[in-house]
């Protein structure tokens, strides 16, 4: 797992500081580091019900600091697309299953599943090569 007090450590420094503003709702894309972590056996916790955990949480923080913001505020989950090097991975159904558990449980939860989408460094790189346009800097070509 993550060493001790990292994720209080985001929470704190990155998630808190935010409260104070008004938000219309959320926009979640998972990364791809979690593709593969349905059930964690360690802890007794799968990855659907952190997320869920998450958004309870942040609905319930925003709301309460910030009156602007909806204690149900939408929620979107964008899934992962297909076109990166986890997206074709075996754990990929299962992990957007779990979206969709989440997206069951709560309101005003929706999910994006993104299947048409490719990867767009492997679009980028094409059109850099072809000299249609610049590559960014630091972009992994």
């Amino acid at each position: 797992g993550p060493p001790r007090g990292a994720l209080s450590s985001f929470f704190n420094g990155i998630a808190a500081p935010l409260f104070n503003m008004t938000l219309s709702g959320w926009v979640w894309y998972q990364g791809e580091n979690n593709v593969g972590r349905g059930d964690h056996a360690e802890t007794g916790y799968a990855y659907d019900c952190m997320l869920e955990g998450l958004i309870r949480l942040w609905r319930r923080e925003w709301s309460q600091a910030s009156p602007g913001t909806a204690p149900d505020a939408p929620f979107l989950i964008a899934s992962i697309h297909p076109g990166g090097s986890e997206g074709f991975s075996k754990s990929m159904p299962g992990f957007r299953n779990m979206h969709d558990r989440v997206r069951d449980r709560l309101d005003n939860v929706f999910v994006a599943h993104t299947y048409d989408l490719a990867d767009p460094w492997r679009w980028l790189s094409k059109c850099v090569a072809a000299g249609c346009c610049p590559a960014p800097p630091g972009t992994p070509l």
